[in-house]
């Protein structure tokens, strides 16, 4: 079992909860991710997003993905580290 698991356990016996905004970048192409990171999304807890970038598979290895994955995550921390907001992805399919 991976140490954050028993970090997590030990957290959820105190009856506390370990939260951090998380996000979530998946390839609009990989089916099966975006299902699981759907269900992964629907169990964390606090502030979290799904950014699903259309036309990008499993790693995102398509002609300027890595990118816009960049522009993402980028626009992301600073809208949770200033409270700016407008995550959209602009790529294409």
């Amino acid at each position: 079992m991976p140490a954050w698991h028993h970090v997590a356990a030990a957290l959820r016996r105190a009856g506390l909860a370990l939260q951090a905004p998380t996000l979530l970048i998946v390839g609009g192409l990989d089916g099966p991710v975006i299902d699981l990171s759907r269900l992964a999304l629907a169990r964390l807890p606090g502030g979290k997003d799904l950014v699903i970038v259309p036309g990008a598979a499993h790693l995102l290895e398509e002609a300027d993905m890595l990118d816009e994955v960049v522009r993402l995550a980028t626009r992301w921390f600073a809208a949770h580290l200033t409270g700016r907001s407008g995550l959209q992805p602009t790529a294409s399919s």
